[in-house]
């Protein structure tokens, strides 16, 4: 920015100096190089910044929501563009941008972007962010506090070599030849290929996760190039050609064992229309509780929402039962629907140790909200 500053103030002079010539030559504007934008709109970026900068920019938001409420702020002609020119930003690739002064010829038009949201606001925008795949094509984590935290010193030399890696990255060559995957780290792509198409064709998962499933072959070819070139002597031209086996199970393991199941987790949460986020959570209660049998009362008790909503609750229980997780009791009046099951005995042997996990799970919440409540009285009561 300093070089671009020096250079765009040299231009300025040279266009104003030049005014009271005699056919004064239009100076060489500087480009405008830049890896990280905060603020833009789809303009600017076409116009002041990717016509610049044909390796694609990174878009580094602290809210995520500011992007996305000022697409289309400044058009008032009905016409909302703003959205689709977001999502051509996955694919790069040249494009061009018809602006109101005129047309700009871009390269490439990519970008990456990076940021946070609110839980609660993003589960108020989901639903519109999931109808034309803007919200698939990110890879979605939860961010969760770990603890009280500890001051300690940092470690100067993993920041070193972390500046020293962003440096490389930054200034490797793009003119070199095809990056391809050695016949072992095929094999994992063709794995993941096999896992992406049992999540796109799965019918008990959200529509918008199985829209996002769509998209993780493209995603994981993009982790797998960003993980072989972190691991590659940037001093070399060829950038090491071949990716590694090693490379390619640790994109999968990325992939396979956090990304998919924190995308899965969020969008059960926010686009769970069928039940089964809470079909899942009666499931942790029954293997929590080593149940063998449970009723409608028991599980309102054990969580108040579905006592004000019991037809919710329901057709949770009608998700679990046709999975044949439970079996209706017949009720001692006929007529009368069904409120206990009987739990299948398979569940548990077949679920044991997940039923360990649950347990644990749901004791260390007890704990944590018990201390905290103690924490609480301990501050604020008058004695």
């Amino acid at each position: 920015m300093e070089d671009y500053n020096h250079k765009k103030l040299a231009f300025d002079k040279a266009r104003r100096d030049g005014k009271d010539g005699e056919e004064p030559e239009e100076p060489e504007r500087p480009p405008n190089r830049r890896c990280v934008v905060n603020e833009m709109s789809m303009e600017g970026l076409a116009e002041r910044i990717l016509a610049d900068n044909t390796r694609g920019v990174l878009v580094l938001c602290n809210e995520l929501m500011g992007l996305i409420g000022g697409f289309d702020a400044y058009k008032n002609n009905g016409v909302k563009k703003d959205r689709a020119a977001a999502l051509e930003l996955f694919d790069g690739g040249p494009r061009n941008r018809d602006l109101v002064r005129d047309t700009v010829w871009v390269a490439n038009w990519s970008a990456c972007i990076l940021g946070g949201i609110q839980t609660d606001k993003l589960a108020k925008v989901a639903p519109s962010l999931g109808d034309d795949g803007l919200l698939q094509r990110f890879l979605l984590f939860e961010v969760c506090t770990a603890g009280m935290g500890e001051d300690r010193k940092p470690d100067m030399d993993a920041i070193g070599e972390y500046q020293w890696l962003v440096h490389q990255l930054a200034h490797l060559r793009a003119d070199c030849e095809p990056i391809v995957l050695s016949s072992e780290a095929q094999e994992y792509r063709k794995e993941l290929q096999r896992i992406t198409f049992a999540l796109k064709e799965e019918k008990s998962l959200p529509t918008a996760f199985r829209g996002h499933a769509n998209k993780m072959n493209g995603i994981f070819a993009r982790l797998l190039l960003t993980l072989h070139l972190i691991e590659t002597p940037h001093r070399r031209i060829d950038l090491m050609a071949v990716v590694s086996g090693a490379t390619a199970k640790r994109a999968r393991d990325l992939m396979v064992k956090y990304f998919v199941p924190q995308a899965l987790h969020l969008y059960r949460k926010f686009f769970s229309d069928d039940g089964v986020s809470d079909a899942q959570w009666i499931a942790g209660h029954i293997l929590a509780h080593k149940h063998e049998r449970v009723s409608e009362r028991d599980l309102y008790r054990a969580d108040k929402k579905y006592e004000k909503d019991r037809p919710r609750l329901r057709r949770a229980i009608g998700t679990l039962v046709e999975y044949n997780w439970l079996e209706p009791i017949p009720p001692k009046r006929p007529g009368d629907k069904p409120n206990v099951w009987q739990v299948n005995p398979l569940v548990h042997r077949r679920f044991a140790e997940r039923a360990d996990q649950e347990q644990c799970d749901r004791q260390a919440e007890q704990k944590k909200a018990a201390e905290g409540h103690r924490i609480i009285h301990n501050t604020f009561s008058p004695n």
